[in-house]
Order: C-alpha cells, then sequence, then structure tokens
C-alpha cells in the first residue's frame, strides 16, 4: 500500500473540520482561520440563526456559507457544508471537491445517553471517515478527537499516560476508545498520516447546555433578582480541565507536526480539580447568591464509573510544542460573560470565541 504519511508543510493550507460548528468544533475552526488556512466547518446542520448566505454546494446535500454565533456575529473566514460525516459516500464527495490537506474529526454524539447512538455517531462515522480518507488519490492527514474517558477508572494520584491501558466503563467511552482503534489502524497500516488527541473535560466559552457547568450558567442567567437554587449530581469526583481554546491551540499544533511514531497524545491541564470546587468557583466568577443541592449517587453518563483523573501531559509539550496557556478563573470568566449569547439547551451551535491571548 502506498505510504500517505507524508506531510506538505508549505501547501498544508486547507482544513476540513467535521462537527465545525459544535462547542469544540467552533473554537477549533476560528484557531486554523486565524493562522491563515482556508477553513470548511461541515456539520449535520446548522439552525437559521447560525448561518447565513448558505447557498447550494457542488456536492450533494452540501452549502456553502458562513459560520456565523448569533448575536456574538460570524467567525471570520470560515465556510460551512451540510453534511452527514456517518454517510460515506457524501464524504468522498466533500473530499473529491474541496481537495482538504487535513482533516479534524470533532464530530459525533457527547450527551446522547442511547448507547446505539452513540456508537453510530462515534464508530461508524470513523470507520467511513478512515476508509474515504485511506482511498482519496493525494494524501489527507487526521487529527481524530479522543478523549481521556477510553482510559478508564485510575488509582488516585496517578496520572494518566499515553501508555496506560485502556479500560473504559461507559458506553460514550468504549465507542470513544473503537474509533481512536480504527483510526490507530490506519496510522499502522500506512494508509493514513496523522494523530489522535485524547482531551480531558473541555470548558470554556460556548460551553453546551447539556453539560455540568452548562446547567449552572443557564439556572444562573435565569436568575429573577432572588438566589438560585441549584440540585446538580455527585460533585464529589476530581477532574483535570482544559479551556476549548486551549484544546483548539493543540489540535493546530497537532496539524503542523510532522508523522513520528507517536500517534496518541493527551491533552489536559495536568492538574486535578474537585468538581465541587470549579462549581463554587464559577458561580463567584458569576457573582449570583446561589445554594448547591447535591444528589450525592449521581454522575454523569459519559464519566460514570471514574472519581479521580489528571493526565500527564509531558508528550504534548515534548512532541506538539503546546502548554495550556488560560488560567482555570479565567475560563470560567469568559464562560459566565458569553451564557447569555448561547444557544438555548439541547442545541449545539457556532459561537464567535473570545480574543486569544
Amino acid at each position: 500500500m502506498r505510504d500517505k504519511t507524508e506531510v506538505r508543510a508549505s501547501d498544508q493550507r486547507r482544513v476540513l473540520v467535521l462537527g465545525g460548528t459544535g462547542f469544540i468544533g467552533t473554537h477549533v475552526c476560528a484557531a486554523f482561520a486565524a493562522a491563515g488556512y482556508d477553513v470548511l466547518a461541515a456539520a449535520r446542520r446548522a439552525a437559521p440563526d447560525l448561518v447565513t448566505g448558505v447557498a447550494p454546494g457542488v456536492v450533494t446535500g452540501a452549502a456553502t456559507g458562513m459560520v456565523t454565533g448569533g448575536v456574538t456575529g460570524a467567525v471570520p473566514g470560515v465556510r460551512f457544508a451540510t453534511l452527514d460525516a456517518a454517510d460515506g459516500a457524501a464524504v468522498t464527495g466533500l473530499l473529491r471537491v474541496e481537495r482538504p490537506d487535513l482533516v479534524v474529526n470533532a464530530a459525533g454524539a457527547v450527551w446522547d445517553h442511547d448507547e446505539s447512538r452513540v456508537l453510530s455517531s462515534n464508530v461508524t462515522l470513523v470507520q467511513r471517515l478512515v476508509a474515504a480518507l485511506v482511498a482519496h488519490p493525494r494524501p489527507i492527514s487526521l487529527v481524530h478527537l479522543g478523549s481521556s474517558t477510553e482510559y478508564g477508572p485510575q488509582p488516585r494520584g496517578v496520572p494518566l499516560r499515553e501508555d496506560t491501558p485502556a479500560r473504559p466503563v461507559s458506553h460514550y467511552a468504549r465507542g470513544k476508545l473503537r474509533a481512536t482503534e480504527v483510526v490507530l489502524r490506519a496510522f499502522e497500516d500506512g494508509g493514513l498520516g496523522g494523530s489522535v488527541l485524547r482531551l480531558c473535560q473541555v470548558i470554556g466559552p460556548g460551553q453546551p447546555a447539556q453539560s455540568l457547568l452548562g446547567q449552572v450558567a443557564d439556572a444562573l442567567t435565569r436568575r429573577d433578582g432572588r438566589g438560585v437554587e441549584l440540585t446538580l449530581g455527585s460533585l464529589r469526583d476530581v477532574r483535570d480541565v482544559v479551556d476549548v481554546r486551549d484544546a483548539a491551540g493543540a489540535v493546530l499544533a497537532a496539524a503542523r507536526m510532522a508523522p513520528g511514531p507517536r500517534r496518541v497524545v493527551n491533552i489536559g491541564r495536568g492538574t486535578a480539580v474537585s468538581v465541587r470546587d470549579l462549581v463554587e468557583r464559577f458561580i463567584a466568577v458569576a457573582g449570583v447568591p446561589a445554594t448547591v443541592h447535591e444528589l450525592e449517587h449521581s454522575r454523569a453518563t459519559r464519566s460514570a464509573g471514574i472519581a479521580w483523573e489528571q493526565t500527564d501531559v509531558t508528550a504534548a509539550r515534548e512532541i506538539l510544542g503546546w502548554t495550556p496557556r488560560w488560567p482555570i478563573d479565567e475560563t470560567l470568566g469568559d464562560l459566565w460573560r458569553t451564557a447569555g449569547t448561547r444557544p438555548s439547551s439541547g442545541h449545539r451551535g457556532a459561537f464567535q470565541p473570545l480574543p486569544q491571548h
């Protein structure tokens, strides 16, 4: 099989971001656009308030336009295409027309509780994407966004390394691991070049309403002049969290990385923070009086069974030249400042990211 792992250093300028209107995908699009790339964001659909100037595309089922952020305005320099990334023929057609140098896979179910839908949107999508990339007549690199939950529970005090055995316990984590394995097999076969970034918990401006901090933000923005009563799941767990803009910066760094033996890289802050502390700090930043009622035996579905998590980000620093830059309190402040302009609950839309440092 022809080796497709070579990198075109001088003209690697066009990137296709699958899931480009989602929480992470929007920031990834903005990071690449700011770096001078020709960026195409692709997603199944974009609500009318999020995409303007949409015109029929040259690929069946595709449209081009600008990714916008509701009242916050457009993400400059980013085009949009409607695409079901699990439709292999549609992906092949879009690759043929757009001829990207790089694909970033930020698509897939995150908050769905239905196991079959999570597996389909994470595993089937990646299988068909990888097949389309391998079959393409010219090399296209792939940066696939995995999850630190793929590792499963770890002993308290032991950071997650890239060689930590993966023992996922939730159906979300199992689906993410299966997708990662599909990508790694293609890397090993020599038919595809790129990397897998295993992201820890990602937080920041544009936080989805389905997430814990998204729920807290929604409740605080709906205050009626009185204190807010918050009923939340268990806050006993400890997590590594990373700003969504730092995560986007890691994707950009991975895109610029020459192929090498290290295919999986962990992305996080490299520190562990109590979920309770995170919520309390967010409430303090918001400046809204709030009382928290905790449901002791309730945990988030996708991270169920993981009580403590901290990533070792040595490889990210040494291989990607990447380190996290955004302090947690600044991240929480920006999350709060954008909370009033976020899409309503249940709607994952695109945002105009706040300025970079």
